[in-house]
């Protein structure tokens, strides 16, 4: 194996540890309520690049700094980055995932067994570290049944090659013990795998950012795509999204189309705040009864959508008096009065109508028309049946 000049590499080490913690802060300023891992990030390299400068000075300076403050840095560096995994998927015990390693140094280091050893401080050393990187390649791993992120995967498998990285340097440890001259730290495999960690490091660095600036577009693609005020989809997202939940089965499906009653008069008679939390009131009722494969969206004004992706006709009727009953039920207050708010629906299946998404709304769309002109609060339908040509052999 190569010689490997490991105090130049850990100086090297250095700089590009104060440049990705750099980096970090830049990120975490822009957006510090939405990347409140990055501070944790910007610590964890932080606290690395002077433990890299100790490490680089041993034997130029006291063990006391070169071994004992700088693997308490090196802890305290990976625990910040399990902090910052954990921060990134809204999990608790970051301050444990901090402290909790470096304690256990400040403890084991004050048996003579452990201090004068050096192969049992590489081992504990090791071993920790290794729990550390393994955890956060489990916790970012794990997120992305909730969130998928191009760069996720990429994150945890770079965080489980660090962790076989110092799983190795513990296993060497064991089978070929090195002394603790610089001499021996220089030559062979630990200072191979010092630099395969750095490389993996910077790597790693990189594509946390990239996990992060993901996120931040999806949110800003999420906020994009959602009306503030009600939750509901805006009316693009709406179309793209119940167009794909079509295609994907045809022979199922229903739109229902609402339009909340003189809305207009409530607004003029209670005022907008009132009317806002009118048409608010109502997105929660819908948006409570709807499964995950079904489209809820805000065609405009007091008007809402509906795309039911595995109803039929009867399914449909039966959800739309369902919300029609339970909003007019609700005590909407204005002050001491009770708001009047009631909705009219138009329905449409696929079923019965062709599998086509804008003749569907068009078909449902006639039926609001239908209930309002029938006195309002009703659930109307104008679909008929679509005559099918008869198959081969079959009388007609």
């Amino acid at each position: 194996m190569p010689r490997i000049d490991l105090p130049t590499l850990l100086l090297v080490s250095t700089a590009l540890f104060g440049l990705m913690a750099v980096m970090f802060l830049i990120t975490w300023r822009q957006d510090r309520g939405a990347n409140g891992a990055m501070l944790y990030w910007a610590g964890s390299h932080l606290l690395g690049a002077p433990a890299c400068v100790l490490l680089a000075l041993r034997g130029e300076i006291s063990a006391f700094l070169s071994i004992g403050v700088a693997n308490l840095l090196v802890l305290g560096a990976f625990g910040s980055l399990l902090a910052g995994a954990l921060a990134f998927e809204g999990r608790r015990f970051r301050v444990a995932a901090i402290v909790t390693a470096p304690a256990i140094w400040i403890a084991a280091t004050q048996s003579a067994a452990v201090w004068g050893n050096f192969p049992v401080r590489v081992v504990l050393i090791s071993t920790m570290i290794f729990a550390l990187v393994a955890t956060s390649a489990v916790v970012i791993w794990r997120g992305r049944r909730r969130e998928a992120l191009p760069t996720r995967p990429i994150v945890a498998v770079l965080l489980g090659l660090i962790a076989v990285s110092h799983l190795a340097r513990l296993i060497l440890t064991v089978d070929r013990p090195a002394s603790e001259s610089f001499a021996a730290l220089d030559s062979g495999w630990i200072a191979f795998i010092a630099m395969q960690i750095l490389l993996q490091e910077v790597v790693l660095g990189y594509a946390l950012l990239s996990m992060v600036k993901e996120r931040a577009e999806a949110r800003q693609r999420a906020a994009a795509e959602v009306d503030s005020l009600t939750g509901a989809l805006t009316r693009r997202a709406f179309f793209e999204r119940a167009t794909a939940r079509l295609a994907a089965d045809p022979s199922r499906g229903a739109v229902l189309i609402f339009d909340l009653d003189r809305f207009k008069a409530i607004n003029d008679t209670h005022g907008h705040l009132v009317g806002d939390r009118v048409l608010a009131d109502f997105a929660a009722v819908v948006s409570a009864r709807i499964g995950p494969k079904d489209v809820f969206g805000r065609f405009g004004g007091e008007e809402f959508i509906l795309f039911l992706a595995e109803a039929d006709f009867a399914a449909a009727w039966r959800m739309a008096e369902d919300v029609r009953h339970e909003f007019a039920g609700l005590k909407i207050r204005s002050g001491v009065r009770v708001v009047d708010a009631t909705v009219s629906v138009g329905v449409a299946a696929a079923p019965l109508i062709e599998p086509d998404l804008d003749r569907l709304v068009a078909s449902a769309d006639a039926g609001l028309y239908a209930a309002k002109q029938s006195g309002r609060d009703r659930v109307e339908t104008v679909a008929e049946p679509v005559r099918r040509a008869p198959r081969a052999g079959r009388a007609v």
